[in-house]
């Protein structure tokens, strides 16, 4: 084994391809309150999996194989009866790495007398990485390696391994035993180079923002009815306020390598509008929050405690603790699932009688439909409590969302979503408010329409509010430019 591998040097394709295809997650809409402030995430997380389903360009190095292996065809029998042309060619199978072709060819050559034991482990390690099963193939490496920890090819696919199973720590430790390698050809050493610079990109902060215009006729989200008679006269409801300004969303992360597949993550965020012609309706919230993260190839486990901090008219409105939990699981290459649980407490040092405790829930199913097309549904539900019951209530609700990548990378995302919120007690009025809010949103954006990272995008927004509570009821529309980049 140790010779047959030693020859393959020369030829080692890896997966470099595959490490730096890898995706982050994206996790479900936190809050209805903050739910505008994960748009801009959702955007890049949808078009990233739909570009994952892609085919993408693989680094090749370029291999000669002998004369007398080319354009032969031979029967199983005919293989098994020449044990030494089998296994040259899987040598040549996988000096190529053509897993395809492995795949079908190892089941003969286990068949075959004496094969290479080794060899086979080796062949059935590099397709169980290429299948995602991270687990056996980096297993099985480690093996090898046990056995003979020269073999360096076998190092530097159990990097590549642990780099796509996100075990970052791990896969420091192994680029240090291959740098110990006196005598590396060329491509090992861009490869290791990159696989480092990959893997120190993962321990660094990231940055997203995002800033638009806005122009809102609606902003004290005045009722469509302006008057209601009563048999003690009319009520005269407050007129639609129009405001000017920009919205923005900004969002920091940052994540430190334990063991294994552990890790310790910050994330802070916070988004809001700021009208220069109506300052009392300015809102403003930001969220902090730090725990430990378990990540795989395939999976992504957050417990994350936070703080946040809401203000409203540049005052302070409400303060929240709470911890706050996330799954997100790719079933394969097209589906992928999302869940969300968190809890806490808020406090409005302007009006006690909001105070209490809530409880958020959330699942998602992706489906990628194409490499162009991809598809969402959410359902959500929750419990938002106040010591005065009748700001208190249940909720539950569905999101969908469709992106599609069009030619000339062009971007059309829409969404749409639904909400019923059941409050708990009477108001002023003797009214128990049952809130059905509709939404709907629209963006266009090109991705090669960039300035130095900077990306514009079209957004349309619609936001309808129908109660038995006539003050409740209204609906508002914003057109609006905003521009993004990542850090």
């Amino acid at each position: 084994m140790k010779k047959a591998i030693f020859c393959l040097l020369i030829v080692f394709t890896g997966s470099y391809s595959a490490f730096t295809s890898a995706v982050p997650g994206s996790e479900p809409v936190p809050e209805i309150q903050g739910a505008e402030a994960y748009k801009a995430v959702d955007d890049n997380a949808d078009l990233e999996f739909i570009r994952k389903q892609q085919k993408r360009p693989q680094r090749q190095i370029t291999v000669d194989v002998p004369q007398e292996h080319q354009g032969i065809q031979i029967t199983e029998a005919d293989l098994l009866m020449q044990p030494q042309l089998l296994h040259q060619l899987m040598m040549a199978l996988v000096q190529r790495q053509n897993v395809t072709a492995l795949r079908l060819l190892l089941p003969i050559y286990k068949k075959s007398a004496n094969y290479d034991h080794e060899l086979a482990e080796y062949v059935e390690a590099r397709i169980a990485q290429d299948d995602g099963n991270m687990k056996f193939a980096i297993k099985t490496y480690r093996t090898l390696l046990t056995r003979d920890p020269s073999l360096f090819l076998v190092r530097f696919n159990l990097a590549s391994a642990l780099y796509l199973d996100k075990q970052y720590a791990q896969v420091r430790s192994e680029l240090a035993e291959i740098r110990k390698e006196q005598q590396l050809p060329q491509d090992f050493l861009a490869f290791a180079h990159e696989l480092e610079l990959a893997t120190e990109q993962q321990n660094t902060w990231s940055w997203d923002f995002n800033l638009g215009y806005v122009q809102d006729k609606n902003v004290n989200n005045a009722p469509d009815q302006q008057e209601i008679k009563t048999t003690n006269g009319t009520w005269t409801l407050p007129k639609p306020e129009s405001a000017h300004g920009i919205s923005y969303f900004a969002t920091v992360n940052k994540d430190w390598f334990l063991l294994n597949n552990w890790g310790w993550r910050a994330q802070g965020y916070g988004f809001g509008k700021y009208y220069w012609d109506n300052k009392k309706y300015n809102d403003m919230q930001y969220r902090f929050s730090t725990g430990p993260v378990w990540q795989s190839v395939d999976t992504e486990l957050t417990f994350m405690p936070f703080y946040g901090m809401r203000y409203y008219g540049e005052r302070a409105y409400a303060e929240t603790i709470g911890l706050r939990s996330v799954l997100n699981y790719h079933v394969n290459g097209k589906w992928r699932i999302s869940t969300a649980l968190e809890g806490g407490k808020r406090t409005h040092p302007k009006r006690e009688y909001l105070n209490g405790r809530y409880a958020l829930g959330s699942f998602s199913l992706g489906y990628a439909i194409s490499p162009h097309q991809y598809l969402h549904l959410s359902v959500d539900t929750g419990y938002r409590g106040a010591q005065d019951p009748s700001d208190a209530y249940h909720h539950r609700g569905v999101r969908m969302g469709y992106t599609l990548l069009l030619p000339k990378n062009i971007v059309v995302k829409t969404d749409v979503s639904y909400s019923l919120r059941q409050y708990l007690g009477h108001n002023l009025f003797n009214v128990v408010q049952r809130n059905k809010v509709f939404g709907a949103s629209f963006s266009l954006w090109k991705t090669d329409w960039q300035w130095k990272g900077f990306m514009p995008k079209f957004n349309i927004d619609y936001e309808r509010t129908c109660s038995n509570y006539v003050i409740a009821t209204y609906h508002k529309t914003n057109i609006y430019l905003d521009i993004s980049k990542s850090f």
